[in-house]
């Protein structure tokens, strides 16, 4: 029997995705799951940059309801970093594309997270991208030249394409457990664990409508999250 896929749609610098990611990613271990990182860039660098430092109407939000669950779930973020404005993150996922060419794939995406997230550094910068693929074991220059050439261009295309025209995807995180679309991102391992096993069971899984997603126009009620134009 093949293992179970989980299709986890996500940008880096979408705090509802490593809201979601740390309790999956705990569910996970301890299943015969494979996760699939899906990039969907919120904000596309033909478009003005995001300042969620600066909004005082986003931080009030998630003080309210992201930042409790994250601390529920143990996790250690600022949300949002002091960065400003927001990064782009096409040389990010460039840079992904190329770790997994590398066998990387997984530290790295786990580190792009928790490098914006937690250590408040600008993942759109390519100083801050190759002195981590040095840290990972991966040669800075070679990875600097790679991902600035243009070699990944295509690919990461097509990771767009497919997201929103295939999975027709409008926010992040979106997420599958094999073909059952989570509808409440913001669960905890001992839930996403229990949903799992319903799939894998082959059971029909009962699920709470709502949940965090971030689109290009921000991360707002009645589902939030994050999108392309930020997240509320």
């Amino acid at each position: 029997m093949s293992k179970l896929t989980i299709r986890f749609v996500t940008d880096y610098v979408c705090p509802y995705c490593i809201a979601a990611k740390i309790p999956l990613m705990k569910a996970a271990e301890t299943r015969d799951v494979e996760i699939q990182w899906l990039p969907y860039e919120l904000t596309t660098t033909d478009k003005e940059p995001v300042d969620t430092w600066h909004d005082e109407v986003r931080k009030a939000k998630w003080a309210a309801g992201l930042l409790p669950f994250c601390e529920e779930q143990g996790l250690n973020v600022h949300i949002p970093p002091h960065v400003v404005p927001r990064p782009y993150t096409h040389l990010a996922f460039m840079g992904y594309h190329y770790a997994c060419d590398h066998g990387k794939g997984e530290a790295y995406n786990t580190r792009m997270y928790e490098l914006y997230f937690g250590e408040e550094k600008d993942i759109g910068d390519m100083k801050v991208l190759r002195a981590e693929a040095e840290a990972l074991g991966m040669d800075g220059a070679d990875f600097e030249n790679e991902v600035l050439s243009g070699k990944y261009e295509a690919r990461q295309k097509e990771a767009d394409r497919y997201a929103k025209e295939e999975l027709h995807v409008r926010g992040v995180p979106s997420i599958w457990i094999g073909e059952t679309k989570v509808l409440n991102a913001l669960m905890s391992a001992e839930e996403y664990g229990a949903l799992i096993d319903e799939i894998i069971a082959g059971q029909d899984a009962e699920q709470a409508d709502g949940g965090a997603v971030c689109g290009p126009d921000g991360c707002g009620e009645p589902v939030f999250g994050c999108g392309p134009d930020g997240c509320k």
